[in-house]
């Protein structure tokens, strides 16, 4: 009697149905290695600045974030201000030109650009930059809870993520503005209770314009820095974010903290200038995305198209 065919047998039934369990067992034993040699999943969110545009580059940026979204996906986008701009003087001359904050400017610069991923549940968390002051004081972007969850009615305000299995992130916003006008000392010391009081393992500080910045539009805001720096130190504070200068820069870790300058998500571009107190610098249009664990933060600085402008880690 003769052996029956191979392709009799590859299509058998009972081994059809020993090679579908032993590719559970090996899908088993692979997800049981990567936990225990890589632990839980991160929580990932993503940073994006000065953005609020409704132009072709904005959409640019955000669609890439919306494709990094489906095959890493975030909880939460955090924004570093002038997350709306007024309508271009030259082409509004000769009628009523909306200024940035404008609530009649939300739908194109921030629903028609970001609406897929709100639709995935992505939320937003947005700090108020210079133009997004110029309605109202930002008071619309403030009273927006659904698009921008500014938390705090003075601009400012502190969130824990509910998705998070663990103390293990907590964010804080604050209202650079302010800062602008004269010094805050009510946002000050705001700002030193709440660290104080934050048992989270990381704690994120993001806002508007930059404390520590290379060359190449505006400059360091050093009344804000004398208010803030030590603070941050004080409260175990290892990461900022900041816009305001349209292009990317990392900076050297100033007293422990390492600063970014995240402001390529769709206004026109400025070229940052080489600075002794800079990492890595960029003229580019970008967003962050950034994975928390317990132990260290990894992070990548994504343009539209191509490879990362920047990536690495920083550790407790």
């Amino acid at each position: 009697m003769s052996d029956p065919a191979p392709e009799k047998i590859l299509q058998h039934p009972r081994f059809l149905l020993m090679i579908k369990r032993f590719s559970f067992l090996l899908l088993a034993f692979f997800l049981l290695f990567t936990q225990l040699v890589w632990g839980e999943e991160p929580f990932a969110f993503v940073v994006v600045g000065d953005a609020g545009c409704g132009c072709k580059e904005q959409i640019a940026v955000a669609q890439r974030m919306i494709e990094w979204h489906k095959e890493k996906p975030y909880h939460y986008v955090l924004m570093t201000g002038d997350n709306i701009y007024g309508e271009d003087f030259f082409r509004k001359s000769f009628s009523v030109r909306k200024r940035g904050g404008d609530p009649g400017l939300f739908a194109s610069r921030f629903d028609s650009v970001y609406g897929r991923l709100l639709g995935k549940g992505v939320k937003f968390l947005a700090s108020l930059g210079n133009h997004d002051v110029e309605t109202k004081d930002g008071r619309y972007e403030i009273k927006d809870k659904k698009r921008f969850n500014i938390l705090g009615d003075k601009g400012y305000y502190v969130t824990k993520p509910e998705s998070q299995k663990e103390d293990l992130i907590t964010f804080f916003a604050l209202n650079s503005t302010r800062f602008m006008k004269e010094e805050d000392d009510e946002q000050v010391q705001w700002l030193s209770r709440e660290l104080a009081a934050s048992q989270s393992k990381w704690k994120i500080v993001f806002f508007h314009h930059p404390i520590y910045t290379p060359p190449g539009k505006h400059e360091p805001e050093a009344l804000f820095l004398k208010a803030i720096e030590n603070i941050l130190v004080a409260g175990g504070v290892k990461i900022t974010f900041a816009g305001h200068n349209h292009f990317y820069a990392r900076i050297k870790p100033q007293k422990g903290i390492t600063h970014f300058v995240s402001g390529g998500g769709g206004r026109y571009l400025k070229t940052p200038e080489k600075s002794t107190i800079t990492e890595v610098t960029a003229k580019a249009y970008h967003f962050l995305y950034v994975e928390i664990y317990p132990d260290r933060i990894d992070f990548w600085a994504i343009p539209p198209t191509g490879p990362p402008l920047d990536q690495g880690t920083i550790r407790q």
